[in-house]
């Protein structure tokens, strides 16, 4: 069973119903997808059951970086921006091997995210104010070693639709699609 948030919004004065599935909901999608219990799908993955289990059960807990990494590099198919905002569909077409990704360094999206920033020819402060952060917390982002949790990598892919979800978590690919956007304040 799948939880949905309804939200709203309003163009042109119509109101627009949105249902959106939390992450915790599109994990099990592909639990079930690839017909996996979540037992084996923990395993899988290199996580503890009990884990997987706060993340998709009782709880309700957002998953950390380390498990939405691990699910992407597990599952070279599964569309990083998918799992992480919903966008999208589930299956990432755009994969050139089959394999799984080799275990990235965690740390390094610190780095990728400073880059994004820099790409973008943004100030911490700008890049805060496009995200909703503080320039600090900006900028404790993009320290090395600082944990990245899902709601500011949520934030940063839906503020920036060219940016590849996946290279952002593991490295993989090209930072950008084709058409590149200057954000404007």
């Amino acid at each position: 069973m799948f939880t949905l948030l309804q939200t709203y919004s309003y163009k042109n004065n119509v109101k627009y119903i949105h249902f959106l599935m939390l992450v915790q909901d599109r994990i099990l999608q592909i639990i079930e997808s690839k017909g996996l219990n979540k037992n084996s799908f923990s395993n899988s993955i290199g996580i503890q059951p009990q884990t997987l289990h706060h993340i998709v059960g009782g709880r309700r807990t957002n998953p950390s970086f380390e498990v939405i990494e691990r699910i992407i590099s597990t599952y070279s198919d599964i569309n990083a921006k998918w799992l992480i905002t919903g966008e999208g569909s589930m299956s990432d077409m755009n994969i050139d091997s089959p394999e799984p990704f080799s275990g990235s360094d965690f740390g390094s999206i610190n780095k990728r995210f400073g880059q994004v920033i820099k790409e973008k020819q943004l100030t911490p402060t700008q890049m805060g104010e496009i995200l909703g952060m503080t320039a600090i917390y900006v900028r404790k982002l993009t320290g090395e070693g600082n944990s990245f949790g899902i709601e500011p990598i949520k934030k940063i892919l839906i503020s920036f639709p060219d940016l590849n979800a996946r290279w952002l978590l593991t490295g993989e690919g090209e930072p950008f699609s084709e058409k590149q956007e200057t954000v404007k304040l």
